[in-house]
């Protein structure tokens, strides 16, 4: 996670491996209501969030989900939540 200044404003810029929980941290950091779920598949709890506007940003897959930058704004922060840097997902 790293605290810029961009374009005069400020963001928090998440970015780190694939599966890392980037999505998931700048989805509850930019205000998302949370809920936890259970995969039988991975026998992995995990955060998922409840509001639509978040909802595609983080899913649970064993693959990158984040092809291209997502982007929030609020209380005067802006939110970027980069793809993983070992992003798997041109092996679909």
């Amino acid at each position: 996670v790293v605290w810029r200044y961009v374009g005069g404003e400020k963001a928090i810029i998440f970015f780190g491996n694939t599966r890392a929980g980037k999505s998931t941290l700048a989805s509850a950091a930019a205000g998302a209501k949370m809920e936890l779920n259970f995969n039988k598949t991975y026998g992995e709890t995990y955060l998922h969030p409840v509001d639509l506007e978040f909802a595609d940003a983080v899913k649970d897959t064993a693959v990158s989900v984040t092809e291209t930058p997502n982007f929030w704004k609020r209380n005067g922060l802006s939110y970027a939540d980069m793809p993983g840097n070992a992003d798997n997902s041109r092996f679909r």
